[in-house]
């Protein structure tokens, strides 16, 4: 959760195709995210797509 003061941390990837004709993508998290978010190998992430599928919202699930 954000206050009105704070500014969410925004950051752009690129979608990387799978090369497998799936017309699947994948996205390579940038490290600092990774840090910032504590994501490691294995976690579990849930994500949000808007409407207009122009961004993502992403949450570590925690078990």
């Amino acid at each position: 959760m954000t206050s009105a003061n704070t500014v969410p941390k925004r950051w752009t990837a690129t979608l990387i195709d799978t090369g497998d004709g799936s017309g699947d993508a994948m996205i390579e998290l940038p490290e600092d995210l990774l840090a910032k978010m504590d994501l490691h190998i294995g976690d579990s992430v849930e994500v949000e797509v808007s409407e207009d599928k122009s961004k993502i919202l992403m949450r570590k699930i925690n078990p």
